[in-house]
């Protein structure tokens, strides 16, 4: 676990606790009585914040080994680590997608409220992507997620659906609210500009 120390990702636990950042006095029951207890807050990524908040709650009544895991949780699933899953974890979303046509008369519109990421692999995107589209591989999108601007569009895209619907779905997770999904795949065969590194 990047950011906290290896003898903390050895230590045992009886798993992890729920304390809602808001309600926080609320959940105090749910802290151990040992105030030299190592306590590791996590929450929704970098832009979350949530996480910070309760540490400093944390500290404030007498907890002197409190860490923050600022990645959270969606960088933890995409590394691979595991986690504990509901029943209604794997649910399949509905992405909201948006045509070729539609898309390609929003980036000649000109206008800065949307990013287009292309979620292929750097070798992908060098053959050929849609023009303005920065790249960020949906295998480390959640860790490179912060740079992307929560009050605009965000617009991803594949060849065909996949890892695409993979990144909408972490974005979902990191609470961004405005995001299209797109088709490479269709973008080409609808004719329209492709471009090349």
């Amino acid at each position: 676990m990047p950011g906290i120390p290896r003898s903390i990702r050895r230590c045992t636990s009886k798993g992890p606790i729920s304390i809602p950042e808001k309600k926080f006095s609320e959940h105090l029951g749910k802290l151990p009585a040992d105030k030299a207890a190592i306590l590791v807050f996590y929450c929704n990524g970098v832009n979350c914040g949530k996480s910070k908040k309760a540490a400093v709650k944390a500290l404030g009544l007498g907890y002197g080994k409190v860490f923050v895991y600022a990645e959270g949780m969606p960088v933890w699933e995409e590394k691979g680590l595991p986690i504990y899953a509901g029943p209604d974890y794997e649910k399949k979303v509905e992405t909201t997608k948006i045509s070729p046509q539609e898309l390609d008369a929003l980036l000649a519109s000109g206008g800065a409220g949307h990013t287009l990421v292309d979620v292929r692999d750097p070798e992908e995107f060098a053959a050929g992507h849609i023009p303005g589209a920065l790249n960020i591989p949906s295998d480390s999108f959640a860790s490179r997620s912060g740079s992307l601007d929560r009050e605009k569009k965000i617009i991803v895209y594949c060849n065909s659906g996949g890892r695409s619907y993979n990144a909408y779905r972490k974005l979902m997770k990191l609470g961004y609210e405005r995001i299209n999904q797109a088709i490479f795949a269709d973008w080409k065969a609808a004719g329209l500009a492709v471009a090349t590194n």
